[in-house]
């Protein structure tokens, strides 16, 4: 039996995620939007800091089989991967994901959208964007 999960790879890290994100915003879909945003944020994050800077990672880090986008994000303002005020950012994009994620109400919550979440959303492409661009520099 073929293993899929190296087709989910080449397609996941292959696409454009930056058009992803701007047709789910488009299509008000919140909940789409914040989920790929943050599952951009871990794996790009999560890659980088294996390549470039898995040396100075701490071990907890290292052996946690479980890893959230918070300790990524963490990390990769540690590593002076991201600035401070970006990874301040992106952990509250990750808690508006989880707020939406998590909410009891209408998952795709499509119509309604504060001005802070819209915020957001302009912040998450711009950063998905410097993610991609910072682990397609390193890849081989």
């Amino acid at each position: 039996m073929k293993d899929k999960s190296s087709d989910l790879y080449a397609v996941f890290t292959l696409e454009n995620p930056v058009g992803y994100l701007k047709k789910a915003r488009q299509n008000r879909d919140y909940f789409l939007f914040f989920a790929l945003t943050v599952s951009y944020f871990e794996f790009y994050g999560y890659q980088i800091l294996r390549m470039c800077h898995w040396d100075e990672l701490p071990d907890d880090f290292k052996n946690d089989d479980r890893l959230t986008a918070y300790p990524i994000i963490l990390q990769l303002d540690e590593q002076k991967v991201i600035k401070k005020k970006t990874s301040d950012k992106m952990k509250k994009i990750n808690q508006k994901r989880n707020s939406i994620v998590h909410s009891k109400t209408d998952i795709h919550l499509k119509y309604e959208m504060d001005d802070d979440g819209r915020a957001l959303m302009e912040n998450a492409i711009e950063y998905v964007e410097i993610l991609k661009n910072k682990y397609d520099s390193i890849q081989p």
